[in-house]
């Protein structure tokens, strides 16, 4: 019979200790290997990769061959003496959170990561083991969410500055073309005042470019085929850039139709396309604009279009990619600014104005940019199933002698006021004025039977424009209202009922606009 002694319990005892130690190995690198985040040990002395996990070779794309010459140096994107300094506090400290550093995938691109590592020390050999979480999606949508809010503050700034830039255009239209209408044609002072009046529309020009990038811009919106659109545009694309750069528009027929309107987003078209050839430059190379259909959710809105006006639903996404030079991601996070450019003669609102026209539109844009790989920029548009035809523009009725009475004019600003009733009275109408709706309530109250008309502006203090306007109409619910704003019409009449103004005027106005919505409501009926 076999003895039990002491020797034999000593032997099963070392068997029972290894067979635990293998299963406490095989249960870590189970661990090790199912992490979700990278694992991997380095050599002090060398910087050369002893160990990683599967994480590690998922996510910077490193094979099992490449570990045998790639070092933390080749790995971390940062100078040799910040890596360096880096292990020496491991090292020192035995456990180091090292931050947010910066990993290059196999293929050239960077993935944001975030460290901690721990130092060990095995027989004759320093390792040390780190724990690595790829957050580069995370850093993105922050990025993008920082960029948003800072485009929606200036955003709000530009508004409010085209607003009241709108304001004193108006006066300075007003008065200019009272004082042409006062002087005869062959008079020396008219080829200045011509000049005068040029130089203010373009400056109303700039207005609405502000306008459109604070996302307030004036849209007429209606049906927008997309495909059909950037076909009649190609001719025009194709000359405005060089000819060493192809062109390739791939727009499939059958797309769902944009609400939209359609001379915005052909300045959104000639602004990618624009802005594409010229990162490509002298070079040769391709610009290829394509478009298809997608369905976004509240998930892919959160992480690709964080802090944007986009709604889930449908959409038609516009992709315009380039071969040209790319962009840094410190470009990328500059260049909706205004007036922003990387050219030496650049000026202009640019991309800045076609991100105001997206927001107008509630639509979305997303970019992916490397330095010297090009740059491809996506236009998430909401889509609808169903085409609707424009209306007819409307018959513009015959020009005859407005009726007489009395306008009142409402505005906060003196300037406004004096230069409108100026206009009203030389087409023969008595004018009161208000300097806010309270005050406009009050005259109208007061000269109920004789005010044939209201001049009424959207902003005022201690009284707006839609509380003056319910309150007139409580006293006359057939009161003729024309609403003026230095805000596009659209977002102006948001407030109203469909119909309940008799017509809208958008700041800067002038003489022949002002007269033309008078025969319109006075003499058609309105």
């Amino acid at each position: 019979m076999g003895s039990s002694g002491p020797d034999n319990e000593e032997s099963e005892g070392q068997l029972t200790l290894i067979e635990g130690l293998r299963r406490s190995e095989a249960r870590y690198r189970s661990v090790v290997e199912q992490a979700g985040d990278m694992i991997f040990l380095f050599d002090v002395a060398t910087k050369h990769m002893v160990e990683v996990n599967g994480a590690f070779h998922r996510t910077l794309g490193y094979s099992h061959e490449d570990l045998a010459s790639l070092t933390l140096y080749d790995l971390v994107d940062a100078g040799a003496e910040s890596v360096d300094r880096n292990i020496a506090h491991v090292v020192s400290e035995h456990h180091y959170t090292v931050g947010r550093r910066r990993y290059r995938h196999k293929d050239g691109r960077i993935r944001e990561v975030e460290v901690s590592a721990n130092h060990l020390r095995e027989l004759d050999q320093d390792l040390v083991c780190v724990v690595a979480r790829d957050v580069t999606d995370q850093v993105r949508a922050e990025s993008a969410l920082r960029q948003a809010q800072k485009l929606e503050s200036l955003g709000v700034l530009a508004g409010g500055i085209a607003h009241d830039f709108n304001n004193l255009l108006t006066a300075i239209l007003g008065n200019l073309n009272l004082a042409q209408m006062n002087l005869s044609a062959e008079s020396p002072v008219m080829p200045y005042l011509k000049k005068i009046e040029s130089t203010v529309l373009r400056a109303s020009d700039l207005t609405r470019q502000m306008l459109a990038y604070s996302g307030k811009g004036r849209f007429l919106v209606q049906a927008v085929d997309l495909g059909r659109l950037v076909e009649e545009m190609a001719h025009l694309l194709e000359v405005s850039i060089p000819k060493k750069v192809a062109l390739q528009a791939l727009i499939p027929h059958g797309l769902p139709a944009l609400e939209a309107d359609p001379t915005q987003i052909q300045q959104v078209v000639m602004n990618l396309v624009i802005n594409a050839a010229e990162a490509i430059g002298d070079q040769e190379g391709t610009i290829s604009l394509t478009a298809r259909t997608a369905m976004l959710d509240e998930a892919f809105i959160a992480v690709h279009l964080p802090g944007q006006a986009v709604n889930p639903g449908p959409h038609v996404i516009l992709e315009a990619a380039d071969t040209g030079c790319g962009m840094s991601p410190e470009t990328i996070a500059k260049i909706f600014d205004p007036f922003f450019t990387t050219k030496v003669s650049g000026r202009g609102l640019g991309l800045s104005a076609m991100l105001g026209i997206l927001r107008g539109h509630q639509a979305g844009i997303s970019i992916y940019s490397e330095v010297g790989r090009g740059s491809t920029f996506r236009i998430y548009f909401p889509a609808h199933e169903v085409i609707v035809s424009p209306p007819a523009p409307p018959i513009p009725p015959a020009r005859a002698a407005l009726p007489t009475g009395t306008v009142l004019v409402v505005d906060d600003e003196p300037a406004i006021r004096t230069t409108a009733s100026a206009m009203l009275e030389s087409l023969g109408f008595k004018v009161l004025e208000a300097a806010d709706g309270l005050e406009a309530v009050e005259r109208y109250r007061s000269h109920q039977g004789e005010v044939i008309l209201v001049l009424l502006d959207l902003t005022m203090p201690h009284m707006d424009g839609k509380d003056a306007f319910d309150a007139i109409r409580e006293m006359n619910p057939l009161a003729k209202v024309i609403l003026s704003s230095g805000y596009n019409q659209q977002e102006a009449l948001e407030p109203f009922i469909r119909g309940s103004l008799a017509g809208f005027l958008q700041k800067p106005y002038q003489y022949k606009d002002l007269r033309t919505a008078l025969e319109k409501i006075l003499l058609g009926g309105a």
